[in-house]
């Protein structure tokens, strides 16, 4: 109880503050009755001071509305105010939390019914209480008591759905509060520009649509469900049908990468769908035709997170019983990739030329978990490879890679064909040689990589 009186008396203080700094003095209107003075000494005719009264007349309701919009924009909410509403809201659900813990287990369901859904009117209540145009500050705050109010209309759906109805199921829990998340949200955001309504809408809908097909179909159903919501989410912020863009692209491709790791919980073999979908998404921002914008951008960076979390799985499981497949596709990959790079068909050329190189080395190696004979002299190929196409393109990057690849697999291919204690010296020959053939390489590049400009 403390705590509720504590967050009502900081919102009635919020808002007489705001009462108080909404009244302004109104200012004289312009004088235009010395006109007549300057009939009277020439400097006007008659005829031209009726005109300028009665434009004058016309024009005072703008100017007087112009004033009071710029006495409401210098008027500024004090700085104590927002801290202080933060502050009382902590306080508020701190102490709701430890009436919870107390009093919970022995509350029915009306009653904690009755909790959630005050809590939830409380919060809105108090948010209506605050003018959004006014300033900056009371925005935030009005945004964080929609949040708190969305986070009771939760508790209220998930103890409605579990207590009231009897649902035993976590997947009917999880249903009932990310719908009523979602919809409250929703009406609060109306596509206006509320980032937090915006993004508890979106990944409430999300999370609903993903728990409703939990009851019809298993994890591979949950998955795609969730990922073709996520999807459309990020189709339209690309488009820019949202208020906030960028944010609903970060939604959307995010629901991607988590929904393609559901559809692997159960069949791992499906945990190449996220390669693919990380594939789609770090393709989004290399593609000229598309203009990349900041949401293609944000959309590219999950997609490079994905790739980095269901790479190794993905081909850890294909390569224990297809080794040779496994490590020639990825090759595959990283061929194209250096393709695409070396034409220009991609925007940032020379950093998935980058990529595509260090893919097919990786490729090579992986190889190995089939044969350990063809990977090493695949990867020699590939780095021989790679320096013919540096000394034809003349980019010390494509140079860099096939001279690091020698590095790699050439003692590895030593290991393996000439095996005893005779083939330590022969690795460390080799090695100098390696060595000393990138620095002739990087010094016969000097002029094309960055220099530091002299100061004069």
């Amino acid at each position: 109880m403390f705590s509720i009186g504590l967050l009502v008396l900081v919102l009635v203080a919020v808002y007489a503050v705001t009462r108080r700094g909404g009244a302004h003095p109104a200012r004289p209107a312009p004088d235009v009755d010395r006109l007549s003075s300057w009939v009277a000494a020439g400097l006007l005719s008659e005829a031209q001071a009726v005109a300028i009264r009665a434009h004058e007349a016309q024009a005072a309701p703008a100017v007087r509305a112009r004033q009071r919009v710029a006495g409401e924009r210098a008027w500024r909410l004090p700085s104590v105010a927002e801290p202080l509403g933060y502050l009382g809201g902590v306080l508020a659900v701190v102490g709701l939390l430890l009436v919870i813990s107390r009093f919970w287990p022995d509350m029915g369901t009306a009653s904690r019914l009755a909790m959630s859904a005050g809590a939830m009117l409380a919060c809105l209540g108090g948010a209506a209480l605050l003018h959004e145009p006014a300033e900056a500050a009371l925005v935030r705050l009005r945004w964080s008591l929609w949040l708190a109010a969305t986070a009771a209309a939760g508790l209220f759906g998930g103890i409605a759905v579990g207590d009231g109805f009897g649902a035993d199921e976590p997947k009917s829990v999880v249903l009932a509060v990310a719908g009523a998340v979602a919809l409250l949200s929703t009406a609060l955001w109306r596509g206006l520009e509320r980032p937090v309504q915006q993004a508890t809408a979106l990944a409430g809908g999300i999370t609903a649509v993903g728990a409703a097909v939990a009851h019809l179909d298993s994890h591979v159903g949950t998955g795609a469900a969730v990922a073709l919501a996520g999807a459309a989410v990020l189709y339209a912020g690309i488009r820019r049908l949202t208020s906030i863009p960028p944010l609903s692209a970060a939604v959307g491709a995010v629901a991607v990468a988590v929904g393609s790791q559901i559809l692997a919980v159960e069949r791992p073999a499906l945990q190449l769908v996220g390669v693919a979908a990380a594939f789609v998404l770090l393709a989004l921002p290399s593609l000229p035709q598309l203009r990349p914008r900041l949401e293609h951008r944000i959309a590219g960076t999950v997609g490079l997170l994905l790739l980095v979390t269901a790479g190794p799985g993905t081909l850890g499981h294909f390569a224990q019983g297809a080794g040779v497949a496994t490590g020639m596709a990825v090759w595959a990959v990283g061929g194209a990739l250096l393709a695409l790079g070396v034409r220009d068909l991609v925007e940032r050329a020379p950093v998935v030329e980058v990529a595509g190189g260090l893919t097919m080395l990786g490729g090579a190696a992986l190889t190995g978990v089939g044969s350990t004979a063809l990977a090493p002299l695949l990867g020699i190929a590939t780095a021989v490879g790679l320096l013919a196409l540096g000394a034809w393109s003349e980019e010390l990057r494509h140079s860099v890679l096939g001279a690091l690849g020698l590095l790699v697999h050439v003692p590895w291919a030593i290991g393996r064909y000439f095996p005893g204690e005779g083939r330590v010296p022969l690795l460390i020959m080799v090695a100098g040689v390696l060595v000393l053939g990138l620095a002739v390489l990087l010094a016969r590049h000097g002029d094309r990589t960055p220099r530091t400009p002299h100061m004069p």
